[in-house]
């Protein structure tokens, strides 16, 4: 979560615009449930980014299904974690 709060500090100049901005995402949003790990919201996530990717890019999840070790938990559970914050500008 520490990569969120980051994140909404660099771009909000006020610590505590800041924080109720971090309150509104993990509450209004629900994503607070991802970091639960009884919750199954991260299962439930990577699930609709497996069924998204296999509709819009059917070629890259044929390329995904050809490695026996790839998981899409493996592959992409930090990302949905920090929220893609990684890939923002």
């Amino acid at each position: 979560m520490n990569y969120i709060v980051a994140f909404l500090l660099k771009y909000i100049t006020e610590e505590e615009d800041a924080f109720w901005s971090l309150i509104y995402v993990m509450y209004e949003k629900n994503q607070r449930e991802v970091f639960d790990p009884t919750s199954g919201r991260i299962a439930i996530l990577l699930d609709n980014l497996g069924a998204y990717i296999k509709k819009r890019h059917p070629k890259l999840w044929k390329h995904f299904q050809k490695d026996k070790h790839f998981t899409m938990e493996a592959s992409f559970s930090s990302q949905i974690i920090t929220m893609f914050i990684y890939d923002a500008p």
